[in-house]
């Protein structure tokens, strides 16, 4: 494959991505078909073209309708995923930290919470891990998978510094871990207003969200 060929097909999955993250369970299946409507029909109709143009934007139409399709299955997918990592996960130490970012978000989202997810594994997030929103409500969540260690003073001082952008206001803070935290890290949540969830607090959140699922076997 080429260095152009590359870079098209990076760019078309961080699209499919992009698209995944933002394209819900529901509205998923309409999306395409207004797409293809407004780009086939809507479009030529309003500017008076010919009807070549009508033939030729039919074809635009069909590719921006499947890769919507596409990542309407992707968002599908994505939310079963998570579905079954809440369900199913008896051993939350064997999650990865992108697993253990979605079963957080999960919980959340189970509490009637919309959850955005800010970056990945493979960029700098801003120390913004989620966040999940509810009506007037905003909480910005920070996660670390961290199994052994105590969470220091030094992480939650980080997080309560995070600069937020303009347009996302004012927010709650929650700190996540697997772990514990240290004395001094507690004393400076309690400054800053941050809610610190540790690993036996969010094994007890997981259980209150929990639905009983029969196995599919």
């Amino acid at each position: 494959m080429t260095r152009l060929g590359r870079i098209v097909e990076d760019a078309a999955d961080s699209l499919l991505e992009w698209l995944s993250r933002r394209i819900t369970e529901t509205t998923g299946c309409i999306i395409p078909f207004l797409a293809y409507a407004a780009i086939a029909f809507l479009i030529p109709a309003v500017l008076h073209w010919t009807p070549l143009w009508y033939i030729a934007l039919s074809f635009v139409s069909l590719a921006v309708c499947g890769f919507l399709s596409f990542a309407w299955i992707a968002a599908l997918k994505r939310a079963g995923d998570r579905r079954r990592l809440l369900e199913w996960t008896s051993d939350l130490r064997r999650l990865d930290a992108a697993e253990f970012e979605w079963l957080v978000g999960e919980v959340y989202s189970r509490k009637g919470y919309r959850i955005r997810e800010t970056g990945s594994q493979h960029t700098s997030d801003g120390n913004i891990d989620l966040v999940a929103e509810k009506g007037n409500q905003r909480v910005i969540i920070q996660c670390k998978r961290w199994t052994s260690w105590r969470v220091p003073v030094e992480e939650i001082q980080r997080f309560a510094g995070t600069f937020l952008p303009k347009e996302m206001g004012s927010a709650d803070r929650v700190f996540v871990t697997l772990s514990e935290y240290t004395p001094e890290a507690r004393e400076a949540a309690d400054r800053a207003g941050i809610v610190l969830i540790d690993g036996v607090q969010l094994a007890e959140e997981i259980e209150s969200v929990r639905r009983t699922e029969l196995c599919p076997n």
